[in-house]
């Protein structure tokens, strides 16, 4: 919507708190968030499935209105990935990075094994970023030491390409 379709709406009847409506769920909102970061016009597209209007002034931090009571983990799932599905990446592709960290602030437990180092939160978490990006790239140590799947498997989306930077061709072209 632009911006002068959206001074002109009446913010007045629009709800942001009460009993959230049972049709909106995590689920819901996930599907129209996937299929409007590959729409022409992702913020037409999330206000006609979603019934929300999205004040995209501020790209990096866009704020929405619903017209529904939402729950609360509705609410965070928008605020969380709504500026990465909004993204123009007509000028420049958005790049994420995230790293997995424990609260003593390490990459790996003390024997260097990487996994579950976080909760299954962030490992949908995890999913979902890679399920809104065309490619995840890691470096070889990471892809010898973990081959890593790299997919969306705990959510739903497509997988997206995985890359594997090896300056120096030690990796076998099967991993």
């Amino acid at each position: 919507m632009d911006n002068a379709k959206l001074e002109r709406a009446d913010l007045s009847d629009f709800v942001v708190k009460g009993d959230a409506s049972p049709a909106i769920d995590l689920d819901s909102v996930w599907e129209a968030l996937r299929e409007a970061a590959r729409a022409p016009h992702p913020i037409a597209a999330l206000e006609t499935v979603l019934g929300i209007v999205i004040d995209d002034g501020d790209k990096d931090f866009p704020t929405w209105k619903s017209r529904h009571a939402l729950s609360a983990p509705v609410s965070q799932m928008i605020d969380l990935y709504l500026p990465l599905v909004i993204h123009d990446t007509s000028d420049q592709p958005m790049r994420i990075a995230h790293l997995g960290q424990s609260l003593d602030g390490r990459i790996a437990t003390v024997i260097g094994a990487s996994h579950n180092v976080t909760g299954p939160e962030n490992i949908d978490h995890l999913h979902r970023l890679r399920a809104l990006c065309d490619v995840v790239v890691v470096g070889a140590g990471t892809a010898e030491a973990d081959n890593p799947r790299l997919t969306v498997r705990r959510v739903a989306g497509e997988n997206p390409l995985r890359v594997v930077i090896d300056p120096r061709g030690r990796l076998s072209p099967a991993l």
